[in-house]
């Protein structure tokens, strides 16, 4: 999975050294109000399952809010893009695993709002959160 910022973000299939699919996944061009490629990277992740499926996170920040973005490909054919969480705050370190009962599990360090009761585990400015995702 990679970002371009003038078209998108993409996934390519690579198989035996040999590109087989590039396809379009989100229209989203600017996922981070930071410009720094690292800090970009760290916010786009994919996973897979012991079927071969996909599965796609990534966050939108814009300073004062975010978004959590999924998408699945199953059997070949991309789902809907979806936001499965948003709020105010900003988005560090999204993480997404699919275990062998094909329950998705997502994780992610979300800056913590003073008048938000608190629901996370950490000190400071940020904390840490939990999504699990059943498909169907």
């Amino acid at each position: 999975m990679w970002q371009d910022r003038v078209k998108g973000i993409f996934f390519t299939e690579i198989r035996d050294d040999k590109i087989i699919e590039t396809t379009k996944i989100s229209d989203i061009k600017k996922i981070d109000i930071f410009e720094e490629p690292l800090r970009l990277a760290s916010t786009l992740k994919i996973t897979s399952d012991k079927y071969g499926n996909a599965y796609a996170l990534w966050a939108q920040n814009t300073g004062r809010d975010y978004q959590l973005f999924f998408k699945a490909r199953i059997n070949g054919k991309w789902m809907d893009e979806i936001v499965i969480n948003r709020g105010s705050g900003y988005i560090k370190l999204p993480d997404i695993k699919v275990d062998n009962m094909g329950t998705i599990h997502i994780s992610y360090t979300k800056s913590i709002n003073p008048n938000e009761p608190r629901r996370t585990i950490g000190v400071g400015k940020y904390g840490c959160f939990y999504l699990k995702l059943e498909r169907g």
